[in-house]
């Protein structure tokens, strides 16, 4: 759900862009490219959810993944698959994503993101192209000794700073605390966290430019530290909404029922997943679950199918002087 999120805020930047090259209205549509870019920097990079899951996983040999996302349309009683977006990722031979570019039902390319590493494998920097090649943003990321990210920079093509993040974190190496500011050094919103002896986040708090508390959330896991509750609190500590997760052997979510503070379901979500024979995620499946006339139906929202190319094994050379290397 988060990451369709982002994948949203894409495609709204991607259509202002369009309409600057169609209309002519540069001005007025690059104030609002940057109104909405700072707004998804905020929400990446505070929202708990899609901060948790930002780093992108390591792929050991894996040379590309490709996405397939498909939505599902009812059409006469009958659920028909709808191609909505196609993701390549490249990795280098250490695992790392280096390139991210999207392209559209159509097949036509979007935009792509390039990726930047240090010697320790951190990322340092990530810089945004649109449609026509040309510079959308930049993302500079900087650690402290222990490897933990302190600070998180943004800028618009043309080198202006946008919105600037930064993290502070416990003996344990924890994020405890981070701060989103104003390219003029004026706070946006304020974060602070608490973990119990797993490391396990446990509470979270964000506060608004006047210190005032603006959520509490509250979190639950269950005994292989798989998030398994998430309840939200408001500005004067009421109960907004509570999230209940369950979760396969592998650690995969395998359903996520949402309730109001009446304790009504608002709503529940159920995925199924498929792997190959060398273990790798091949198909994601994600339902909603409502019910009729007594009994629970799955309705079908969404599919993502990845694909894999992978780099050659290195071969061995023969040993010359005999097997075991002896005389």
């Amino acid at each position: 759900m988060e990451v369709n999120r982002i994948r949203l805020i894409r495609v709204l930047f991607w259509g202002l862009r369009v309409l600057v090259v169609n209309i002519g209205m540069i001005k007025i549509i690059l104030t609002i490219w940057i109104m909405l870019l700072a707004l998804s920097i905020w929400f990446i990079g505070l929202n708990p959810a899609v901060a948790k899951e930002k780093k992108e996983e390591i792929l050991k040999g894996v040379k590309t993944k490709t996405e397939i996302f498909h939505k599902f349309v009812e059409k006469n009683g009958k659920y028909e698959k709808v191609l909505e977006l196609k993701t390549i990722h490249k990795y280098d031979t250490k695992g790392n994503q280096i390139e991210e570019a999207d392209y559209g039902a159509d097949g036509k390319f979007m935009w792509k993101y390039l990726y930047n590493y240090d010697d320790r494998g951190n990322q340092i920097e990530r810089d945004g192209y649109d449609i026509n090649g040309n510079l959308i943003d930049k993302w500079f990321y900087d650690y402290n000794d222990k490897g933990n990210q302190i600070e998180e920079d943004s800028y618009d093509a043309y080198g202006n700073l946008i919105n600037k993040l930064l993290y502070d974190y416990d003996d344990k190496g924890n994020r405890i605390e981070w701060n989103s500011y104003r390219s003029n050094g004026a706070l946006i919103r304020k974060c602070l966290a608490k973990y119990d002896d797993r490391g396990n986040k446990i509470e979270e708090t964000s506060y608004d430019v006047d210190g005032e508390l603006d959520e509490k959330l509250l979190y639950k896991y269950d005994d292989r530290g798989n998030q398994i509750e998430l309840v939200s609190y408001d500005a004067d500590d009421k109960l907004t909404s509570k999230l209940l997760c369950k979760y396969d052997d592998r650690g995969n979510l395998i359903e996520e029922a949402r309730y109001g503070a009446d304790g009504k379901l608002l709503s529940k979500y159920l995925f199924k997943y498929k792997y190959d024979d060398k273990d790798n995620l091949i198909e994601k499946l994600k339902y909603s679950a409502r019910e009729r006339l007594g009994k629970i139906e799955e309705i079908p929202e969404n599919q993502t199918v990845s694909e894999y190319e992978f780099y050659p094994e290195p071969t061995r050379s023969p040993d010359p002087i005999g097997k075991g290397g002896g005389k």
